[in-house]
């Protein structure tokens, strides 16, 4: 077992004796800390400015991290601080040095975090406020800690910084009955922040729910208005964009198969249902790049080239327009099409694999007819 032992001891002298010229690689070891210090408090300077006003889960997640930021700005300076006044720092770590896998694991870790946060925040900008918006920020939030976590992680593994270990009361309990190792004459800034624990904080298939999961399940996670139960349909009112919408969630066998986004205003300018259609495609399009496929079908040309009367093109059923994407288990489908003076603007997303079972009911219903 490979053991990394850092013991590191100060001597203060106080009768005028000045500390030894900084060695080249102390001071370039000196310069990276800095660098360091002034790129994490940049990141603190903007989320103080960021910061959620209140209480509640963004707010105490973002607070968190601020703290995590701030206590490794004080290890990195406490490094500097024993560097530059010639401190004797004695670091015993194995013949290899530092633990190159493990930097380059941490690294590959902070990567993947940082797109994961930039998906989120993208997610993020596609809603201008209610409920959907707040979950998304607060899985945002609570990916920036883990994000300030993992780049501390890193910096002790460059650094050799001492990261005293977060325990439990329990934990403390045993240790103070126990003997104490002799502690480090520089001491850790305290108080160490325990990372605040958040319920299911995702990913998710459909807004903060998964395929698969009953119908009592969805009831309990979704937050928008609750219309009814129809035939093992869930039935809710909510709102994207400004635009009133139903949502609907579909089950198999006590299983959740699809979650659907449809329209629910009226306007009586049928050019608006297009464009809040088109208005949505755009922002699927954002969030999961290009569609597997899309088209616009004509099966009447009598407005196809009068753009004053796209919206009554669609209303009588001489057009329609859909487009699909695929991520995972999930299938996206989005669809503007029309019959009678009315228009059907929808966004459905589906599992895969459940939908084949709906499919096999739905033949077994109709075969049993017969």
């Amino acid at each position: 077992m490979r053991n990394i032992i850092v013991i590191i001891s100060l001597a203060i002298f106080v009768c005028g004796c000045q500390p030894a010229e900084l060695t080249p690689e102390k001071k370039q070891k000196v310069e990276l800390l800095q660098a360091e210090i002034s790129k994490i408090e940049n990141d603190i300077t903007t989320g103080e400015k960021n910061l959620f006003v209140g209480t509640g889960l963004i707010p105490t997640l973002q607070s968190a991290r601020l703290e995590v930021d701030r206590l490794t700005v004080s290890l990195l300076r406490q490094q500097v601080a024993a560097i530059e006044s010639g401190a004797a720092i004695t670091i015993s770590v194995p013949s290899g040095g530092i633990d190159v896998s493990a930097v380059a694991a941490l690294e590959s870790e902070i990567k993947e975090a940082n797109i994961t946060l930039h998906k989120t925040r993208a997610e993020s900008s596609l809603y201008s406020g209610g409920a959907i918006k707040a979950m998304i920020d607060a899985r945002a939030s609570m990916e920036e800690l883990t994000l300030s976590s993992l780049k501390q992680k890193l910096l002790s593994a460059k650094y050799g910084l001492f990261l005293p270990a977060i325990t439990n009361s329990t934990e403390k309990k045993e240790q103070a009955n126990a003997s104490q190792p002799t502690k480090p004459a520089i001491e850790p800034v305290k108080p160490q922040v325990e990372q605040p624990q958040i319920e299911d904080p995702g990913p998710f298939d459909f807004r903060h729910v998964r395929w698969g999961m009953s119908p009592s399940e969805v009831k309990d996670r979704e937050k928008a208005t609750f219309v009814g139960d129809k035939n093992g349909t869930l039935l809710y009112t909510d709102s994207i964009n400004g635009q009133k919408i139903s949502l609907v969630f579909l089950f198999v066998d006590g299983k959740l198969w699809r979650g659907a986004y449809l329209l629910s205003d009226e306007f009586t300018n049928k050019n608006r249902y297009v464009d809040v259609y088109f208005t949505w495609v755009d922002s699927l399009k954002k969030k999961y790049g290009k569609p597997k496929a899309e088209n616009t079908v004509w099966s009447k040309n009598l407005y196809k080239n009068d753009i004053s009367n796209r919206g009554m093109a669609y209303a009588v059923g001489d057009v329609e327009s859909q487009a699909e994407w695929e991520t995972g288990d999930t299938s996206i489908f989005s669809k503007i099409d029309g019959n009678n003076f009315n228009i059907s603007v929808g966004v459905y997303y589906s599992s895969k694999l459940l939908e084949s079972s709906f499919r096999n009911k739905e033949k077994e219903r109709e075969q049993s007819t017969f």
